[in-house]
């Protein structure tokens, strides 16, 4: 992932680019941060050839040392291919998801990780 946006700034316009192999298929991804408020959530839209996507992260402070994380993604298929893809995301939703929710609670662990060491990642 590298990132494709100048000036390099935080906030609405960064941008990142990247590559990777998915069922055998180089698949290229390009991000743009669409919507950006620093303490309460941020929007990233995600374009492929195939799908469209958009992640929001809405961050809820709850006590001063907790906040609560959602996030959620929405996919809109640009092609045949892409509403296959989406279509078979539909089918096996229950296992996604529980894949999904075990990688982001990984992500939110190493960032809590590294604010409480101090280091930046």
């Amino acid at each position: 992932m590298s990132r494709t946006d100048s000036p390099r700034k935080s906030g609405v316009g960064m941008a990142w680019a990247s590559t990777f192999k998915l069922r055998g298929k180089n698949r290229n991804v390009s991000a743009e941060m669409v919507g950006f408020d620093p303490s309460e959530s941020y929007t990233v839209e995600l374009q492929s050839n195939d799908i469209t996507a958009f992640a929001v992260v809405e961050l809820i402070a709850l006590l001063k040392s907790h906040t609560r994380a959602s996030i959620s993604i929405e996919l809109k298929p640009k092609s045949l291919s892409g509403r296959l893809m989406v279509q078979t995301m539909r089918l096996g939703k229950t296992r996604l998801d529980k894949r999904f929710k075990m990688r982001v609670s990984d992500f939110v662990l190493n960032i809590e990780r590294q604010y409480k060491t101090g280091v930046s990642a």
